[in-house]
């Protein structure tokens, strides 16, 4: 306009000297006619530009009112996954109750093994939903500190297997994980919150696969010297219904319970880990893919060598499923041995020559009395070895029949193809202390145990080596009644720390998979000393498989337990090792606070949704100070700036974890200001807002109460 502007000046100004002389000497069109023309067109471009502008600036409204209502409405279903916590875990903890009653009501002599098993599977579901609530809020309050260690990729993955184990088997499908020969063993990574990101994700494809089966694929792509990208692609057989609300959670009335908390934890846990994590569509299927930055450690990663005895085998492999077998030659083909891969149908059309094998490895189908028959013949002209090739699910049901040297649990680890091959040809030589009892059956579960119990072993000093902090807290939260000296430590390297300044250890729990040193390693460094003969060391581990149990107990390990913890097992092993003594009388004096005078705070409310479990109980609430003790000023700065939509996501929080802890007066007035948010009441958010702050000192001053006294 302002350029429009200065022509039309300049043509009113030179008016009086070009009208008569354009007109008679060049038949131009006079002043006033070019003026008219150009103040048409300018006219005309004014108008179309204001009808641009208006069109785009209509557009950009419509696009940002649009962006708004999605951000509204993703905020609105992510935070309301605390509105019915108190009410989730009310349910799981109400089910145990009736189950205990049950138990009872009914003659000790009576078989009570069913429902003491719905009695074992609630307390598990309690233990869940608490871990999740912790770390929930730990991620709210931005405590979780991502720790770059250098760790075993491989030792991650067989956690992950493990830890999936019992997902599997229930809904019998099968995993593949398929790892590229590039990919590097040991990197700087958080290898704890690496394999529960694995996990999450994991366990929603196993339970939503249409075809029983899930692929993990792993590669890396080097870029320099400081960062190298892993890239992992999960697959399966279904469709994703709301790609943009995939990671938020969700309260399920009818089963109440929460769907999608697992992967709203992954997520957050891939953005703290500066990766990324997405959905990648297809015709068939949607993906998942994450890519993480992680530094290789070079001078760790050396090829995994096998002797040349082994190399030089020639192999059969004969699985039910195609990827399956493509993804362990390409295991083999890593160590340079190449396997000759045949169908299951194209096995039993025709039947091999076996004398050409040095091993056959078979999927568990394939042993049929005939196949066994044949086997058997031919080992009497040639020497071979057979392997078994079980999925995970189908492990507890297998029984191997005599002529199968080893078993291959898929999916399988790169270590676990090494570790499977080197121990089927090399002599097994264990470590034994003949000090202490070595217990190489999985310990037998003791039902109708309950924490109480474990005070049987109180005044034993007890080293938990484990680097995940949710497991340090709920096992710790297993023995809070056990008056055991629990001492816990993140890592091998720590744990052999502690132990020179603290010898007369009785029992050490040691985590296999850990970050610096694992404990494997640990171990070995511990039997080294003989002042250290006489401790039991008892194995924690998500996989169970035939090469890690020779391996635990060739480093001088004396038994094993498997991830999660299962509370009959722990009271076995514990009883197998540990001197038992008398309870006291006074071991569980709850009487040390009058709980009636704690001001807006029912702590026999807040323990029954704890399952009375009070080690748990002082867990959330001192997470729950940590996440919200200044909860009121943001309170305060939201309304006073108009961010109603952030004030509805806090309230609904308050709300939920308040009903949680027992904080009845906190929980109906986050309600009561989440109710005048939505129906814009504005005119009261102030009172609210102050009667909140007040409320919130009242129940800051017993929370800390509570926690300070034993309870």
């Amino acid at each position: 306009m302002l350029f429009g502007g200065m022509i039309l000046f300049f043509i009113l100004g030179v008016n009086a000297y070009s009208q008569d002389l354009n007109t008679i000497l060049f038949n131009i069109p006079s002043t006033e006619t070019i003026l008219w023309i150009v103040l048409s067109t300018l006219l005309a471009i004014t108008i179309f530009y204001f009808m641009f502008s208006s069109r785009q600036i209509k557009q950009l409204k419509k696009e940002q009112i649009a962006m708004q209502k999605q951000y509204e409405f993703l905020e609105e279903s992510q935070h309301t996954l605390l509105e019915n916590m108190g009410e989730n875990i009310y349910h799981i903890a109400k089910q145990t109750f009736k189950q205990t009653t049950k138990l009872v009501e009914k003659s000790k002599k009576t078989v009570l093994h069913s429902e003491i098993q719905e009695v074992m599977q609630n307390e598990n579901e309690l233990l869940d939903a608490t871990g999740d609530l912790i770390q929930f809020m730990q991620l709210k309050s931005k405590k979780i500190i991502i720790k770059n260690e250098e760790c075993n990729l491989n030792h991650i993955l067989n956690e992950t297997i493990g830890l999936l184990s019992d997902i599997t088997k229930q809904h019998h499908t099968e995993l593949i994980f398929d790892v590229s020969k590039n990919t590097p063993h040991t990197i700087l990574t958080d290898s704890s919150y690496l394999s529960q990101i694995l996990v999450n994700v994991l366990k929603y494809y196993i339970q939503h696969t249409r075809t029983n089966k899930v692929r993990l694929h792993i590669n890396t792509n080097f870029q320099n010297e400081k960062k190298t990208i892993l890239f992992i692609h999960i697959e399966g057989s279904l469709k994703i219904s709301n790609i943009d609300t995939f990671f938020d959670t969700t309260y399920d009335e009818k089963s109440e319970k929460y769907t999608g908390l697992s992967l709203f934890i992954a997520k957050e846990l891939v953005t703290l880990m500066q990766g990324e994590l997405s959905i990648i569509e297809s015709q068939n299927s949607d993906n998942v893919s994450i890519q993480l930055p992680i530094k290789e450690i070079i001078e760790a990663n050396k090829a995994y060598t096998l002797d040349t005895n082994i190399i030089n085998k020639n192999i059969l492999i004969v699985d039910t499923d195609n990827h399956s077998a493509i993804a362990l030659e390409k295991r083999l083909t890593y160590f340079n041995i190449k396997p000759t891969i045949k169908s299951k149908d194209e096995f039993h059309q025709n039947i091999p020559k076996f004398d050409n094998y040095d091993i056959v490895m078979l999927n568990e189908k394939c042993f049929t009395p005939k196949i066994i028959h044949i086997l058997e013949l031919a080992r009497k002209d040639h020497a071979f070895k057979i392997i078994a090739i079980v999925p995970l699910y189908d492990a507890s049901n297998y029984t191997p029949q005599s002529i199968i040297d080893s078993i291959l649990y898929k999916p399988f680890s790169p270590e676990y193809i090494f570790e499977l091959l080197t121990h089927l040809y090399a002599s097994k030589t264990e470590k034994q202390n003949t000090t202490l009892t070595i217990h190489k059956e999985p310990f037998l579960e003791v039902y109708g145990i309950n924490l109480d119990d474990f005070s049987q072993f109180q005044g034993n000093h007890l080293l938990l080596v484990e680097d995940n902090l949710i497991n340090q807290k709920l096992i710790k939260s297993v023995l809070s009644k056990s008056h055991l000296k629990i001492d816990v430590t993140s890592n091998g390297e720590e744990a052999l720390s502690f132990l020179e300044d603290n010898p007369h250890v009785d029992f050490i729990l040691m985590d296999i998979n850990m970050p610096i040193m694992d404990g494997y390693t640990a171990t070995e460094h511990i039997r080294k000393q003989e002042k250290f003969d006489a401790i039991p060391i008892v194995a924690l581990t998500a996989l169970i498989a035939d090469y890690e149990i020779v391996k635990m107990f060739s480093v001088g390990m004396n038994g094993y337990l498997s991830k999660p913890i299962n509370l009959g097992k722990l009271y076995s092993a514990l009883n197998t090792f540990l001197s038992k003594k008398e309870i006291r009388e006074d071991s569980y004096n709850t009487d040390n606070i009058d709980t009636t005078k704690l001001i807006g705070l029912n702590a026999e409310d807040g323990l029954a949704s704890m399952h009375h479990n009070t080690s748990l109980y002082k867990e959330v609430l001192s997470e729950f100070i940590g996440a919200y003790e200044k909860s009121d000023i943001v309170f305060d700065l939201l309304i006073k700036n108009k961010r109603y939509a952030e004030a509805k996501k806090l309230s609904l929080d308050i709300k939920g974890l308040a009903d949680t802890i027992g904080a009845k007066d906190i929980s109906e007035l986050s309600n009561d200001i989440y109710n005048q948010l939505i129906y814009h009441k504005y005119d009261k958010l102030e009172k609210s807002c102050k009667k909140y702050a007040t409320l919130l000192d009242s129940l800051k001053d017993s929370i800390n109460i509570y926690l300070k006294n034993e309870v």
